[in-house]
């Protein structure tokens, strides 16, 4: 707060904060206003529900502001500006109404300029993933992992993946001035331990005749230095403006020369980390789907820099993701936006979206779909009325889910017929409710709240031995303490046409940032060897499976 008392408040792509965050959001844009304070929201896609919400909390911040510097004045108005690379508007705003008004003026232009100008570079197919056999019994996500009925969910989640990976590099392929045909796509999965498994699988199978797959697995549970050496070298090579460079790449040119094979395809299985703040361009691209976001998010990294308007779809969505193949009640959550409380009709994509997936677009974010009371309405079996009727679309889902964590349903005097969320955004400013300085609340929607962590380093000695461990800080000097017991170093071998994409091992990776920072090799990887991993919530410690280019994991 005593940086808001001298500094503006920006907030970048705000809309990509869960739902879980908003509440907290809210309150450092109520705070900026109370200060007097500027915001500026930058992102293309902000739903009109989240920005109807923030405008609501800063102009009730304001008000205190006015009240205390400008006690004599009956000026009650909000500057407003909205900015793109095609227009400017700005104004004062007196009401909700009128801010309401003139975000959709502004989203219209938008839209007509981006629909007259624009070519279709994102195109998109839902494909269907095997089902079950009827005789398989259901389980649970992260449970049993390696019995048969799980394994069958991954091998056939594999098959699908590797049969389209082949069908889009041969739709997308760029070619060198020797005839190799080079693809970059990237596959994106909801979660890493699932992902692991689907990956093992797909690494397991070879590529067709005459064809080279190389692998890149990208998560958040790297060590710092080999996830930072893997995105350097990602940042590198994904920029695609000068498509000479591309082929210069070292990665690309020692692939190419080493081997003669015709096709080349360069492949990042990774979880949300390859859609969130990357300024990468693919070829084409492969979701396994969590919500309509995380798909459009995606989207932006296909042509990203190149701007080529594809013949055939480039982008190809999963029909149902492994939690809905695993039969789970609640499947597109974590990530996603369905709960208990605000439930699907169904499982399958096809029965979710309608044209959204044909042309991919922040269109469904920006514009928010007609919803119905019966969207918001309880349940009316009476064994669910803690819940919201479930409704069958995915756009309707983000949008309803996002009003419904923002504000009170249906008003003071008819909420009791909806669902409302037991702690909305809206509290903290609402004057009905009067708690904008309860720390219970804020306690209760603290901004990313999440499971505790413990820190963990793999260190290189000096005779190069890997080593994992903690660094104990209960006195000094402080000292390094080994874990490799919490550890499991997994063994992987590809199968034939498979190769690793950087296969610098990680002793090889220390050395090059100790070379870089001209420091010794224990002390650089102590450094930079950390990572955060969740801690167990029982008494057992967990205990991790780590492979050099899968990353760290949970094994069987």
């Amino acid at each position: 707060m005593l940086r808001l008392l001298t500094s503006d408040l920006v907030l970048d792509e705000p809309d990509d904060f869960g739902l879980e965050d908003l509440p907290a959001l809210c309150r450092i844009v109520n705070w900026a206003g109370m200060l007097g304070s500027r915001v500026l929201l930058s992102s293309a896609t902000l739903p009109p529900g989240l920005i109807a919400a923030l405008y609501d909390a800063y102009v009730a911040g304001r008000q205190h502001f006015n009240e205390v510097h400008f006690p004599h004045n009956n000026e009650t108005g909000v500057v407003c500006a909205w900015y793109d690379e095609n227009h400017s508007e700005v104004s004062l705003i007196h009401d909700q109404q009128t801010f309401t008004q003139a975000c959709k003026r502004f989203t219209d232009k938008r839209l007509k300029t981006l629909t007259n100008n624009e070519d279709v570079l994102r195109k998109g197919q839902i494909v269907a993933t095997k089902a079950l056999p009827a005789d398989t019994e259901e389980g649970t996500l992260g449970r049993d992992k390696g019995n048969e009925r799980d394994q069958f969910i991954f091998k056939s989640v594999a098959n699908t993946i590797s049969q389209e990976i082949d069908r889009l590099h041969n739709a997308h392929y760029v070619k060198n001035e020797s005839g190799q045909r080079v693809s970059v796509g990237v596959v994106r999965m909801a979660n890493i331990n699932p992902m692991i498994e689907v990956a093992k699988k797909i690494l397991s199978t070879s590529p067709p005749e005459n064809t080279q797959f190389h692998f890149c697995v990208y998560h958040s549970q790297f060590p710092l230095a080999l996830r930072s050496y893997k995105e350097s070298r990602l940042d590198s090579i994904l920029t695609r403006y000068d498509e000479n460079a591309f082929w210069a790449q070292p990665e690309i040119a020692k692939a190419l020369s080493d081997s003669p094979v015709t096709n080349h395809v360069f492949v990042v299985i990774g979880t949300s980390v390859v859609e969130v703040g990357r300024d990468h361009d693919y070829d084409w691209a492969i979701a396994e789907p969590s919500s309509l976001r995380s798909i459009i998010q995606l989207a932006g990294r296909v042509q990203r820099h190149r701007k080529q308007a594809p013949a055939k779809p480039n982008i190809v969505v999963l029909d149902q993701n492994i939690r809905a193949l695993k039969g789970e009640r609640v499947a597109y959550c974590k990530p996603g936006f369905e709960t208990p409380e605000l439930p699907l009709s169904s499982r399958k994509l096809t029965d979710l979206v309608s044209t959204e997936i044909a042309n991919i677009s922040a269109i469904p974010r920006m514009v928010e779909p007609t919803m119905t009371k019966r969207d918001f309405m309880k349940d009316a079996l009476p064994d669910n009325k803690s819940a919201a009727n479930s409704v069958s679309s995915f756009v309707i889902q983000e949008h309803r889910a996002i009003r419904t964590a923002l504000n009170v349903i249906g008003g003071d005097i008819n909420h009791e017929q909806f669902y409302n969320s037991p702690k909305p955004a809206s509290l903290w400013w609402d004057e009905s409710a009067p708690i904008d300085w309860s720390a219970e609340f804020i306690k209760q929607t603290a901004f990313r709240e999440s499971a505790p962590h413990e820190e963990f380093t793999l260190q290189l000695s000096d005779t190069g031995e890997l080593n994992w461990g903690q660094i104990d800080q209960t006195s000094l000097p402080y000292s390094f303490v080994k874990q490799n017991n919490r550890f499991t170093t997994e063994s992987f071998s590809l199968a034939k046409g498979n190769c690793w994409w950087f296969d610098k091992s990680a002793q090889e990776i220390f050395h090059y940032f100790a070379e870089k920072m001209d420091g010794e090799i224990e002390s650089v990887s102590q450094k930079l060897g950390v990572i955060g991993l969740r801690e167990s919530k029982s008494d057992r410690p967990i205990c991790w499976a780590w492979h050099e280019q899968f990353g760290i994991y949970q094994g069987d």
